[in-house]
C-alpha cells in the first residue's frame, strides 16, 4: 500500500509501469558489489529488463551509453572510476542514474566518494536504508557495516509519529541533493522534497536475505528507464515489496518451513510471475 501524510491511499499504476518495462526491454547498467551482482541481474531479467554488469573503467562509459539507465552501488567503491565514466555517458544522454549508498554510514571514504559523485552528476534517485541516508544528510558515521544501526532499530519502530518525523529530515536531504530519495525500512519513505509517500508493501524475510536493497535499486532503475519520475520511483518500491509478499505467500503454500535461501529464489521468481497469474 502507498499512502501520503494525510493517510490517503495513493493510487499508482504499478502494472502499467511493469508492462512498459517488458515491452521496452531496457538495458540497465549495474555497477554493483560482488554480493549482489547476480541477484540484481536475475531480478532484472525476471521482470523483462536487460542487465549489464560491466565495471571496468575502460569500457564502463561505452557500455552505459548503450543502456537506458545506470545503477551505481557504492558497495563497489573500488569501481568508482568506472562509475564516474559511466555516469558521464548517462548524464550526456539524460539517462536515469540511481545511486545506492551501501555502507556510507560505516566508511568515511565511501561517504566522501558518494557525496562527490552526487555533486558532479544529476542523480535521479538515491535509495538506501535509514542509517545510510542519515549518514549522508548529517555527514557523519552512523553504523558499523551495511545494515541499519542498533540506534535506528531501537528508535525507528513502526510508530507513525516517528515515521513522519523521519520524513521531515529525509525531505530536507532530498531538496539538498536535488533528487528523489528512497529510504527503505519496515515502511519505506519516498520523497522528491515536494511530494512524499509511504510504502508498506513487503515482509520481514526481506531483511534476512542479502542484496534485497541492491535489488530494489536495480528495480528502481528499470522503472525510471520508462518514466523518470517520483511516481515511477514509488511504484518500483511498492513492486519490490509486493514481490516479497508474493514469494512468501507461494512458499507458504508449498512447505512447512521457509528459509532465507528459498525465499531469495522465490523473490526473483515473483518479479516474473506477479502480474502473469
Amino acid at each position: 500500500m502507498i499512502f501520503n501524510e494525510k493517510k490517503e491511499i495513493y493510487g499508482v499504476d504499478i502494472k502499467g509501469f511493469y508492462v512498459k518495462i517488458t515491452k521496452k526491454n531496457p538495458g540497465i547498467h549495474c555497477i554493483t558489489n560482488i554480493v549482489s551482482a547476480n541477484d540484481c541481474a536475475n531480478i532484472l531479467l525476471a521482470m523483462g529488463a536487460s542487465p549489464v554488469m560491466a565495471q571496468h573503467v575502460l569500457d564502463a562509459g561505452e557500455i552505459s551509453g548503450g543502456c537506458d539507465a545506470l545503477v551505481c552501488n557504492f558497495g563497489a567503491t573500488g569501481a568508482y572510476d568506472a562509475m564516474y565514466e559511466a555516469a558521464k555517458s548517462a548524464a550526456l544522454l539524460k539517462h536515469p542514474i540511481v545511486a545506492d549508498p551501501v555502507g556510507v554510514g560505516a566508511s568515511a571514504y565511501r561517504r566522501s566518494c558518494f557525496l562527490d559523485f552526487i555533486s558532479k552528476f544529476k542523480v535521479s534517485c538515491i535509495r538506501g536504508n535509514i542509517s545510510e541516508i542519515r549518514a549522508l544528510h548529517e555527514k557523519r558515521p552512523t553504523a558499523r557495516g551495511v545494515d541499519v544501526s542498533e540506534y535506528e532499530l531501537k528508535n525507528n519502530s513502526g510508530d507513525e509519529s516517528v515515521l513522519f518525523r523521519n520524513a521531515e529530515w529525509i525531505r530536507e536531504f532530498s531538496l539538498k541533493a536535488n533528487c528523489i530519495v528512497v529510504c527503505s525500512g519496515e515502511t519505506d519513505i519516498v520523497t522528491d522534497g515536494k511530494n512524499t509517500v509511504f510504502v508498506t508493501d513487503g515482509c520481514s524475510l526481506m531483511s534476512r536475505v542479502s542484496a534485497t536493497g541492491c535489488m530494489a535499486s536495480a528495480v528502481t532503475a528499470a522503472f525510471l528507464s520508462v518514466e523518470n519520475s517520483f511516481i515511477s520511483a514509488a511504484a518500483s518500491i511498492s513492486f519490490m515489496g509486493r514481490c516479497g509478499e508474493y514469494a512468501l505467500k507461494h512458499l507458504e503454500r508449498g512447505t512447512s518451513g521457509i528459509g532465507s535461501g528459498s525465499f531469495r529464489v522465490g523473490l526473483i521468481d515473483a518479479a516474473g510471475l506477479i502480474f502473469n497469474e
